[in-house]
């Protein structure tokens, strides 16, 4: 593997060179240092399963939080019908008791005026 020689010749030279710049802060220095100093691994471990895991569960997540939204916005459409089936019911009502007033109103004025 000569790449991972090649590597750590890489970063060999860059710790070098970061230790020589005096504006760095020193956190900041540490923690590149750091870095570099890890060990490169010699072979890959895919995380491929891991991942699909985690976004099967993010759908199954979802899938029930649709599902609750459907339920909560159908109790919210038939609170909102009964609702509207109630205030109509009032107004209608009211238009026939105004109705009521406005005719008796008429009639009272009809006998004054005679």
């Amino acid at each position: 593997m000569p790449w991972l020689f090649l590597a750590a010749q890489a970063a060999e030279a860059i710790s070098k060179t970061v230790t020589s710049f005096y504006d760095l802060l020193e956190a900041d220095r540490e923690e590149l240092l750091a870095f570099l100093s890890r060990a490169p691994k010699a072979e890959y471990v895919p995380q491929s399963g891991g991942i699909t895991g985690i976004l099967k569960e993010m759908k199954n997540a979802m899938v029930k939080g649709r599902a609750a939204a459907a339920t909560e916005e159908e109790k919210a459409i038939k609170s909102l019908e009964g609702l509207m089936s109630a205030k109509t019911k009032e107004v209608n009502g009211l238009s026939a008791a105004v109705e009521k007033e406005k005719v008796r109103s008429d009639e009272i004025g009809m006998r004054l005026c005679r």
